[in-house]
């Protein structure tokens, strides 16, 4: 693990005290090895609220129907370089980590992003709980049996990455022969 990588779960042990850190992962380019000199570093991390956090939300929602509970943690936290709407660059960083309970909705929802972090070679895995590699072992039961999570995923980078009309159209094509395949 880099410095960069140590850091970034420094301050999320800062924002989050006594939460545990579940997985980290490097994703984007990066986990695929398709970054380039001007590619920037994508994390994407798990945890699990504190103990404290837990007896907080219990006690909050105790008398609560259960529509009007609410989490006493974050679901999200991002701890992004780029502040801006402009494009990121090499120097910027992505972080962002997801409470156990909201990647779990996700991957039920099949997440492109949330599912790579099940199949994310070792080498991209920084941190691994045995509560996760329980989830690795068990991940065909997230693994959708359809492709539209992932087309509307390669649509979305399409559209994101400025592809020109010619090219998308024949990643359209892709996209399309892609949804002819058994799942």
């Amino acid at each position: 693990m880099n410095y960069l990588e140590k850091r970034l779960l420094f301050k999320f042990s800062q924002e989050m005290p006594g939460a545990r850190v579940l997985g980290f992962f490097v994703v984007g380019s990066h986990l695929f090895n398709l970054n380039g000199k001007n590619s920037d570093k994508d994390y994407l991390g798990v945890y699990m609220p504190s103990k404290a956090q837990l007896d907080a939300d219990e006690k909050f929602n105790k008398n609560k129907e259960p529509s009007k509970r609410q989490d006493m943690w974050p679901k999200q936290l991002n701890f992004g370089t780029n502040q801006t709407n402009q494009k990121n660059n090499k120097n910027d960083v992505d972080c962002k980590f997801f409470s156990l309970d909201e990647y779990l909705r996700l991957l039920a929802d099949s997440d492109f992003n949330m599912l790579e972090m099940l199949y994310a070679p070792k080498d991209k895995v920084l941190v691994s709980s045995l509560e996760y590699e329980e989830l690795v072992l068990r991940r065909e039961m997230f693994t959708p049996f359809d492709l539209s999570s992932f087309v509307g995923f390669v649509k979305g980078e399409a559209r994101l990455h400025l592809v020109d009309k010619s090219s998308y159209e024949k990643y359209a094509k892709f996209v399309d022969f892609l949804k002819t395949l058994p799942p």
